[in-house]
């Protein structure tokens, strides 16, 4: 019989869902729930710079972006290699594009 993982020793004991934190948005209302502290900073960075994008955006382009996102999020295969045709150059480097 094995222990369960936790009571193993030198593990220590928490109780589900005790090692979260939610952010809750003060703008939109969205929630989001992260488990370590690290992950939450991301997950908080991440939903202020949607935010910052977002507000930038006229209504035709936020409708824009959201329909090439549905596609490319749907598709990792998809969103790899139109990288890949955007980053291509001829001589075979990568190029950047300033506007």
């Amino acid at each position: 019989m094995t222990a369960r993982p936790e009571l193993r020793p030198g593990r220590p004991v928490r109780p589900a869902g005790r090692d979260q934190a939610t952010f809750r948005c003060g703008q939109c209302g969205a929630q989001r729930t992260a488990a370590t502290e690290t992950d939450y900073t991301r997950t908080v960075s991440a939903h202020r710079d949607a935010h910052a994008v977002f507000d930038r955006l006229t209504p035709i382009e936020r409708e824009g972006m959201g329909s090439i996102l549905r596609v490319l999020l749907a598709d990792t295969g998809l969103s790899t290699e139109l990288l890949a045709l955007i980053d291509h150059e001829p001589g075979g480097t990568a190029s950047v594009t300033s506007r």
